[in-house]
């Protein structure tokens, strides 16, 4: 099973990559938004 990763595994891997991507995307707009707030 080395060197060959399972359809299941990249589906997983992409998820999380997805969580994450999401979860930065979020994190810089509540940041952005605060920030602008504090502007205002």
């Amino acid at each position: 099973m080395q060197g060959q990763e399972t359809f299941l595994d990249r589906i997983l891997r992409i998820g999380v990559i997805v969580a994450v991507a999401l979860l930065l995307a979020a994190i810089q707009f509540v940041v952005s938004s605060r920030s602008l707030y504090a502007v205002l």
